[in-house]
């Protein structure tokens, strides 16, 4: 059965996955549900998903880094254990591909109905450990609630948007955020790329002061050059200013040094 549903949706980038789908599945994504939200939903509103599933326990029928989207809309609140949704996705998203997650914001009457396990706004997405540590997050939008929008326009002036979300109950009515999957490096592939750089340096430096020269070379190039970055994603483009190490390349020989530089980034 999962192989016939992954030979229908095979896309030359991946698979596309929508998971806590119910009744209202994406078109082109494979839709994954535990069928807990059934009985709030009318079936004749979509198609019942292509695969039923554990989210929160099972292991997710997709090979490792298979998907180029993971696609959750306000079913993320009802996920008892998120920190293995999480982990899920990554293992199946490839590099640099995205997992996006719609929310009722928890600060409006859509974010407080009965039946939801969790309460979210950006606070929890910005400072969960596990969130961090596998993603980078690219983009935070918001919705305001019909409420808000019908309120005269004199009262938006004096709470605006963003202002009205943070302090005011029921003016945004739900948030979508994209999660990049970052790669991660293990702890061997770190030890390896310190050794080699270690040996790079014994190679090109005859004595301890050599490599202090090239350490300390390394170091003044930083402070003095500078570079822009344009990072261009197809959620998020923005300009970056350098501040702290992006990566570190390889420093050349030592009488090259003075035209070798770290680039920083930061937002």
């Amino acid at each position: 059965m999962t192989d016939t549903i992954l030979a229908k949706y095979a896309h030359p980038k991946g698979y596309r996955i929508n998971i806590g789908s119910g009744y209202y599945i994406q078109e082109g994504y494979i839709g994954l549900d535990n069928g807990i939200g059934f009985n709030t939903q009318l079936p004749e509103n979509g198609r019942m998903p292509d695969m039923m599933i554990d989210l929160c326990n099972e292991k997710w029928p997709f090979p490792d880094e298979s998907c180029f989207e993971v696609y959750s809309s306000h079913s993320f609140e009802h996920f008892s254990n998120t920190e293995y949704i999480l982990q899920e996705a990554h293992r199946i998203l490839k590099p640099n591909h995205i997992f996006k997650i719609i929310v009722p914001y928890a600060n409006s009457a859509e974010g407080m109905y009965p039946g939801h396990d969790v309460f979210y706004t950006e606070k929890w997405f910005n400072n969960n450990l596990n969130v961090n540590k596998l993603y980078d997050i690219v983009l935070t939008r918001y919705d305001p609630t019909e409420e808000y929008k019908a309120l005269p326009t004199s009262v938006r002036n004096i709470f605006p948007f963003e202002l009205a979300r943070q302090f005011l109950f029921n003016a945004c009515n739900q948030m979508e955020i994209h999660l990049r999957k970052k790669v991660i490096e293990s702890t061997i592939c770190r030890c390896c790329i310190g050794l080699v750089r270690l040996f790079y340096l014994n190679w090109c430096c005859s004595s301890v002061t050599d490599v202090l020269k090239v350490l300390i070379s390394i170091n003044v190039a930083w402070e003095r050059r500078c570079a822009k970055v344009l990072f261009m994603h197809d959620v998020w483009q923005r300009d970056l200013v350098l501040d702290r190490p992006l990566h570190v390349v390889f420093p050349p020989l030592p009488h090259q040094i003075a035209s070798s530089a770290v680039y920083t980034v930061s937002k």
